[in-house]
């Protein structure tokens, strides 16, 4: 019976190691299974954990493995060895890799039936990046939720500047303007222009300004956003020093509005 899944697949930024690491957790706690995402560790300081978990190590089941994988030197181990078809051979049949493109998903029927191949499979090594459990995630939706809150010192930047605006705007949208990769990703495909930002913002203002709600908009962007074309539009950029402050900061919205991104969807989901 399978004990373990073990993630290798470094694919994206946060938004995408976040839809990774939170489908698993969701799948992980339901099924109970132990987790550990090594794609998902460099950002697992960010975030709080639950109850001594680890953001990016959920413990399900004790066994031998849950007591060495907090030592310092296993996370380097397990990098290599789950890297080397060489190794995992010589491991089979307890454990079984599987290896997906980065345009290919996996469900949670999929991740059951590849664990089903081999009734002797331990340890499962997940080579995926998009991995799709809505009806676990739906289940499990606040203890996820709860284990992938960030700190608290980001939080309260986040918190501080959105409860600002919250003073002075009776509704709050969101605006993720991104810019950087996006000019290259897909051919430049949703890379807009700062004008196209600025038309959507009036758009929106015209649809939700009323004489009892006055709306304010915050822009969260890799970019500084040109104050001539923003400073008539209630309009207001949070300059974050870690991008974990602005997705928290979009979360705390009442709506959201910005190009097709999984950072844009996970502060969607996550402040509901």
């Amino acid at each position: 019976m399978l004990s373990w899944i073990i993630v290798q697949r470094e694919y994206g930024q946060l938004g995408n190691r976040l839809h990774t690491q939170a489908n698993l957790l969701a799948f992980c706690i339901e099924n109970r299974i132990n987790l550990f995402n090594l794609s998902f560790s460099e950002y697992a300081k960010l975030f709080q954990g639950k109850d001594g978990h680890r953001p990016d190590l959920w413990i399900s089941k004790r066994d031998v493995l849950s007591f060495v994988v907090n030592l310092r030197w296993i996370e380097s181990f397990l990098k290599k060895v789950s890297r080397s078809d060489k190794w995992l051979r010589r491991l089979s049949p307890w454990i079984t890799v599987h290896s997906l493109n980065d345009e290919e998903a996996i469900s949670s029927i999929g991740l059951k039936d590849v664990a089903a191949v081999s009734q002797s499979c331990r340890i499962l090594v997940l080579r995926s990046w998009n991995i799709s459990c809505p009806d676990e995630i739906e289940n499990q939706d606040e203890e996820v939720k709860s284990i992938l809150k960030p700190v608290v010192s980001f939080r309260n930047k986040a918190e501080s500047f959105v409860g600002n605006l919250r003073r002075e705007f009776d509704t709050l949208v969101g605006v993720h303007a991104r810019r950087g990769d996006y000019k290259n990703y897909m051919q430049g495909k949703f890379f807009y222009s700062w004008e196209q930002y600025a038309s959507w913002i009036r758009q929106a203002h015209e649809v939700l300004q009323s004489d009892r709600a006055k709306v304010g908009f915050l822009i969260c962007s890799d970019e500084n956003s040109p104050t001539n074309l923003m400073q008539d539009l209630s309009a207001y950029q949070k300059k974050s020093q870690n991008p974990i402050e602005d997705l928290h900061s979009l979360s705390l919205c009442d709506y959201l509005m910005g190009p097709p991104s999984s950072f844009g969807t996970w502060a969607s989901w996550h402040g509901d």
